[in-house]
């Protein structure tokens, strides 16, 4: 098979595959006893296995039972969401839940499917949603590569960019060709 060709979510949505039948994020040797890819092809799309984890919305920290659905009571989560609309007097946004709340947005989007189905079900308004366009990622990477003084991982950008790495990555192959091109329109770095 020639895993150049794999889409990067076909690839991602296995690794949480594996996360969900072992019951935790996957070490890296997880994944190659239970993936059905080859982690190296995987890891050269992030900087990464840890980046692979956070683009896959896992937390490579996190070593409890994803099993447990309801590790924490829905009706939490919703609360959650409405007291940080409250406190911003709108819906918060994924990067406000990952700095002030008390899980990760990634939790509510593994619970709902998605944030504004989270948002929907604290009965919240939808954003619109954003148009985004090869050259609007790429400015983004850009201007966060600016601001950190170095080509951020996919962590880093999904902690602090525009959108997420995985919707980047499907304007890109992967990570590392994000990378490389901010390399040649940031040669200093």
């Amino acid at each position: 098979m020639n895993h150049r060709r794999l889409n990067t979510t076909t690839l991602l949505l296995d690794v949480r595959r594996v996360a969900e039948e072992i019951g935790r994020p996957p070490s890296t040797p997880e994944y190659i006893d239970h993936g059905d890819h080859s982690n190296k092809t995987i890891i050269q799309r992030f900087n990464s296995w840890d980046d692979v984890l956070w683009a896959a919305g896992l937390d490579p920290s996190d070593k409890r039972d994803l099993k447990r659905k309801n590790r924490i009571p829905t009706e939490d989560l919703i609360e959650e969401l409405q007291m940080a609309a409250s406190a911003l007097e709108r819906p918060p946004t994924q990067k406000e839940m990952n700095e002030v709340g008390i899980c990760s947005s990634g939790t509510f989007i593994r619970r709902f499917g998605s944030w504004n189905n989270a948002l929907k079900a604290a009965d919240l308004p939808v954003r619109e949603e954003i148009q985004y366009t090869k050259g609007n990622l790429l400015d983004s990477v850009l201007d966060l590569t600016d601001e950190l003084g170095h080509v951020p991982s996919a962590s880093e950008y999904d902690a602090h960019g525009l959108a997420s790495s995985i919707t980047v990555c499907n304007y890109w192959e992967s990570w590392t060709d994000v990378t490389a091109e901010v390399r040649k329109r940031r040669p200093n770095l």
